[in-house]
């Protein structure tokens, strides 16, 4: 039976000294009740500063890092310790999604159909209904459906708007796909470039091929956003303009019997032009995250200090965990939120781990997890699940 002592040194002289030691002899007492998920995320947290003071457990990560919870100590020969899943059933299936699920995309023939295409091949068994606007899909999400979100574009960047989104509902990502996008211009029959005063696109779609929009015609062209880019190429070809061009998919413009006047038009070519979509689903109680995943991803809060980053992030590395996107956003004076997006190269344990010190330390304010996933589809085909 695991015994606990309060010890606190008189002065901080020595602190790190008996700090060390009294973590040594409790080392077999955290890292069993890690293992079996009996302690909440701020234990250590909550006895560091009881026992020590808040500047003493500051120190924790230096005294105590992650490899000292090495999966090789004999004190790890719990049978609940020892194996590498490290999850229950009820957290494995949440990583099975069910058959005959909907999934809920943006209209037909846009980029986001083609990406839950490539969703539906590894997952047969799935139907797609569309919708018209991005708010819709969401909508169909909020009511326990599965939804497809479009978050970064290579080129033009994050989508913000679905992160705040993640941050504020209760939702989690539950697979991805990558899809290389190949922006094409078109219109009606019998026009061309060289009459065009008009252009329609998705607003991405627009910032994605901005040096066409410049250079490529006599006179600056009106840009005219749409809810995405079938919608533009569904507008001109009911208008009939010959002095109007969408910039939208090939498959789109075949569809609408719409001529394709210029391919790749992006700033960036189709192998480097990716986007990211997300596949979502309701998450009303926050397990997450299951760290039996390979990728996860988490909105990280700090406290605004000298080397929080570098903080962060070498306790991802020291995780094992390939840290695969990193981006700041603003959400106060001098206070920023980082989304994090992660694959898992150790072992589930150290994920777990990960989380817990991520979740207890004083310097970080607030961490939500937005997702554990195996589900991965891209362009070339290629599919893990």
């Amino acid at each position: 039976m695991a015994m606990l002592y309060c010890v606190r040194p008189s002065s901080t002289k020595g602190t790190g000294v008996l700090l060390s030691f009294f973590l040594m002899r409790l080392r077999s007492f955290f890292i069993y009740k890690y293992c079996r998920q009996q302690v909440s995320r701020r234990f250590v947290k909550s006895c560091c500063t009881i026992f020590f003071g808040r500047r003493a457990c500051m120190t924790i990560g230096n005294v105590f890092p992650i490899s000292h919870f090495s999966m090789t100590t004999p004190s790890l020969s719990s049978p609940d310790c020892t194996s590498d899943s490290y999850g229950d059933t009820a957290a494995s299936s949440n990583l099975v999604l069910p058959s005959n699920m909907r999934l809920h995309a943006l209209e037909k023939y846009s980029f986001s159909d083609q990406a839950a295409r490539m969703l539906q091949a590894a997952h047969p068994s799935m139907a797609i209904d569309y919708h018209g606007h991005i708010d819709e899909v969401w909508g169909a999400v909020e009511s326990g459906e599965y939804g497809l979100i479009p978050i970064e574009n290579s080129s033009g960047g994050i989508v913000w708007p679905h992160l705040d989104h993640f941050r504020s509902k209760a939702v989690r990502i539950v697979g991805e796909a990558n899809l290389q996008v190949s922006m094409c211009a078109g219109g009606v029959p019998g026009s061309d470039l060289s009459s065009a005063r008009h252009v329609y696109s998705h607003q991405k779609g627009l910032d994605q091929c901005r040096t066409f929009i410049r250079r490529g015609f006599p006179v600056e062209l009106g840009e005219h956003p749409m809810p995405n880019t079938a919608m533009a190429a569904k507008h001109i070809a009911h208008s009939g303009d010959p002095e109007s061009i969408c910039l939208s998919s090939r498959i789109a413009l075949q569809e609408l019997n719409l001529n394709v006047l210029a391919e790749d038009v992006a700033d960036l070519p189709a192998a480097q032009n990716i986007t990211q979509f997300f596949m979502v689903h309701q998450n009303p109680e926050n397990h997450l995250p299951f760290a039996e995943a390979e990728r996860h991803a988490a909105l990280v809060t700090p406290e605004n200090r000298r080397g929080v980053l570098g903080l962060i992030t070498s306790m991802i590395a020291n995780a094992r965990v390939d840290l695969t996107s990193l981006h700041s956003r603003a959400i106060g004076e001098k206070q920023y939120t980082f989304y994090v997006e992660m694959q898992r190269e150790g072992s589930p344990r150290e994920l777990h781990i990960l989380a817990d010190q991520l979740d207890a330390h004083p310097a970080i304010q607030e961490v939500k997890w937005l997702g554990s996933w195996n589900l991965c589809v891209n362009s070339d085909s290629s599919a893990t699940q």
